[in-house]
Protein backbone atom coordinates (compact mmCIF):
# COMPACT_ATOMS: atom_id res chain seq x y z
CA UNK A 1 0.00 0.00 0.00
CA UNK A 2 1.11 3.54 -0.70
CA UNK A 3 2.05 5.91 2.07
CA UNK A 4 -1.01 7.36 3.78
CA UNK A 5 -3.50 4.95 2.24
CA UNK A 6 -6.05 3.01 4.23
CA UNK A 7 -7.38 -0.50 4.03
CA UNK A 8 -10.33 -1.04 1.74
CA UNK A 9 -13.64 -2.26 3.12
CA UNK A 10 -12.87 -5.76 1.85
CA UNK A 11 -9.50 -5.79 3.64
CA UNK A 12 -10.98 -4.46 6.89
CA UNK A 13 -13.73 -7.08 6.75
CA UNK A 14 -11.15 -9.83 6.19
CA UNK A 15 -9.21 -8.57 9.21
CA UNK A 16 -12.40 -8.68 11.31
CA UNK A 17 -13.05 -12.24 10.11
CA UNK A 18 -9.54 -13.38 10.99
CA UNK A 19 -9.82 -11.83 14.44
CA UNK A 20 -13.11 -13.64 15.01
CA UNK A 21 -15.20 -10.49 15.34
CA UNK A 22 -17.71 -11.52 12.69
CA UNK A 23 -18.56 -14.82 14.42
CA UNK A 24 -19.11 -12.98 17.68
CA UNK A 25 -21.12 -10.28 15.92
CA UNK A 26 -23.44 -12.82 14.35
CA UNK A 27 -24.46 -14.20 17.75
CA UNK A 28 -26.20 -10.94 18.68
CA UNK A 29 -29.72 -9.83 17.76
CA UNK A 30 -29.73 -7.86 14.51
CA UNK A 31 -31.81 -5.04 16.05
CA UNK A 32 -30.18 -5.18 19.49
CA UNK A 33 -28.12 -2.53 21.19
CA UNK A 34 -24.79 -4.25 20.45
CA UNK A 35 -25.50 -4.46 16.73
CA UNK A 36 -26.71 -0.87 16.49
CA UNK A 37 -23.48 0.24 18.15
CA UNK A 38 -21.46 -2.02 15.83
CA UNK A 39 -23.06 -0.57 12.71
CA UNK A 40 -22.80 2.99 13.99
CA UNK A 41 -19.11 2.51 14.76
CA UNK A 42 -18.30 0.90 11.42
CA UNK A 43 -20.30 3.56 9.54
CA UNK A 44 -18.39 6.31 11.33
CA UNK A 45 -15.10 4.54 10.64
CA UNK A 46 -16.04 4.30 6.95
CA UNK A 47 -16.90 8.00 6.78
CA UNK A 48 -13.65 8.92 8.48
CA UNK A 49 -11.60 6.71 6.15
CA UNK A 50 -13.44 8.06 3.11
CA UNK A 51 -12.67 11.65 4.14
CA UNK A 52 -9.01 10.76 4.64
CA UNK A 53 -8.83 9.05 1.25
CA UNK A 54 -10.57 11.96 -0.49
CA UNK A 55 -8.24 14.47 1.14
CA UNK A 56 -5.17 12.44 0.15
CA UNK A 57 -6.31 12.17 -3.48
CA UNK A 58 -7.08 15.90 -3.67
CA UNK A 59 -3.62 16.71 -2.29
CA UNK A 60 -2.00 14.43 -4.87
CA UNK A 61 -3.94 16.08 -7.69
CA UNK A 62 -3.08 19.55 -6.37
CA UNK A 63 0.60 18.64 -6.14
CA UNK A 64 0.65 17.21 -9.67
CA UNK A 65 -1.06 20.32 -11.07
CA UNK A 66 1.40 22.58 -9.25
CA UNK A 67 4.34 20.65 -10.71
CA UNK A 68 2.87 20.97 -14.22
CA UNK A 69 2.26 24.69 -13.70
CA UNK A 70 5.84 25.24 -12.52
CA UNK A 71 7.20 23.44 -15.59
CA UNK A 72 4.92 25.49 -17.82
CA UNK A 73 6.11 28.71 -16.18
CA UNK A 74 9.70 27.76 -16.92
CA UNK A 75 8.80 27.07 -20.54
CA UNK A 76 6.90 30.36 -20.87
CA UNK A 77 9.87 32.25 -19.41
CA UNK A 78 12.20 30.56 -21.90
CA UNK A 79 9.82 31.52 -24.73
CA UNK A 80 10.12 35.17 -23.73
CA UNK A 81 6.88 35.93 -21.90
CA UNK A 82 7.05 38.60 -19.18
CA UNK A 83 5.40 38.47 -15.71
CA UNK A 84 2.07 40.00 -16.77
CA UNK A 85 1.73 37.60 -19.69
CA UNK A 86 2.69 34.65 -17.52
CA UNK A 87 -0.06 35.66 -15.08
CA UNK A 88 -2.55 35.51 -17.97
CA UNK A 89 -1.23 32.13 -19.03
CA UNK A 90 -1.47 30.88 -15.44
CA UNK A 91 -5.12 31.83 -15.31
CA UNK A 92 -5.70 30.09 -18.63
CA UNK A 93 -3.90 27.01 -17.30
CA UNK A 94 -6.14 26.97 -14.21
CA UNK A 95 -9.28 27.33 -16.33
CA UNK A 96 -8.25 24.45 -18.58
CA UNK A 97 -6.96 22.17 -15.81
CA UNK A 98 -9.83 22.37 -13.34
CA UNK A 99 -13.01 21.41 -15.13
CA UNK A 100 -16.48 22.30 -13.90
CA UNK A 101 -19.35 20.83 -15.88
CA UNK A 102 -21.52 23.94 -15.67
CA UNK A 103 -18.88 26.39 -16.91
CA UNK A 104 -16.76 24.14 -19.12
CA UNK A 105 -17.45 25.91 -22.42
CA UNK A 106 -17.11 29.43 -21.08
CA UNK A 107 -13.91 28.48 -19.21
CA UNK A 108 -12.43 27.05 -22.38
CA UNK A 109 -13.31 30.19 -24.36
CA UNK A 110 -11.89 32.48 -21.68
CA UNK A 111 -8.68 30.42 -21.51
CA UNK A 112 -8.30 30.60 -25.28
CA UNK A 113 -8.87 34.36 -25.19
CA UNK A 114 -6.27 34.83 -22.43
CA UNK A 115 -3.73 32.74 -24.33
CA UNK A 116 -4.29 34.78 -27.51
CA UNK A 117 -4.02 38.04 -25.61
CA UNK A 118 -0.76 36.98 -23.93
CA UNK A 119 0.63 35.93 -27.31
CA UNK A 120 -0.39 39.26 -28.88
CA UNK A 121 1.30 41.19 -26.06
CA UNK A 122 4.45 39.12 -26.49
CA UNK A 123 4.57 39.60 -30.25
CA UNK A 124 3.84 43.33 -30.00
CA UNK A 125 6.88 43.73 -27.69
CA UNK A 126 9.18 41.91 -30.08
Amino acid sequence: MAKGTTFSRRQRRENYRRAGFLKIKNTYNFFGEVMRNWYARTAEEGRRLHEAQTKMVEEQIEEALQIRLNKSKETWTELGYNAAEIAMLEEAFALRSIKTRETLTSDRKKAKQLEKEAYKLKTSRS
